[in-house]
């Protein structure tokens, strides 16, 4: 499997794939070669999709179970249900906290008070294609 990095932009999704599985060994082309990267998963979760971006989105448990609807100019049409952006936005913000205390943790820092870090997801379309555009706000008390 290829991949490119562009600046550590983030990539049209159109553009590139990947699929990961429990053990995987990603290729990244490079200038200089290939770099082979070994990862070993610590958690899988699964969530189906049905009917795309008008339809409904369930976790394999259940916990997650709601309806999707496509965001227009003036918000979403039912405000009981989300969107991928949202649903991403959960995600990532919650997966970089936990970066953050792991962070924390290996500088021997144990409390890191009330923290919090905001996700903003953009869906964005351009010449090429449409693209997401995240940007992380991370609020750590002094």
């Amino acid at each position: 499997m290829g991949g490119q990095i562009d600046n550590f932009s983030i990539l049209p999704f159109h553009k590139n794939l990947i699929s990961i599985s429990s053990h995987f060994r990603l290729q990244i082309g490079t200038l200089f070669g290939k770099l082979s990267v070994v990862l070993k998963t610590i958690f899988e979760a699964q969530a189906t999709n049905t009917d795309g971006r008008s339809g409904h989105v369930k976790s394999e448990d259940g916990v997650l179970d709601f309806p999707i609807s496509m965001p227009n100019s003036k918000g979403k049409p039912d405000p009981k249900s989300t969107n991928p952006e949202e649903l991403f936005a959960a995600a990532y913000s919650t997966c970089y906290a936990g970066a953050v205390e792991a962070v924390a943790k290996n500088h021997n820092i144990d409390d890191l008070g009330d923290f919090n870090v905001t996700a903003i997801v953009a869906f964005n379309k351009e010449e090429e294609g449409f693209f997401l555009e995240v940007t992380l706000d991370t609020y750590l008390p002094t």
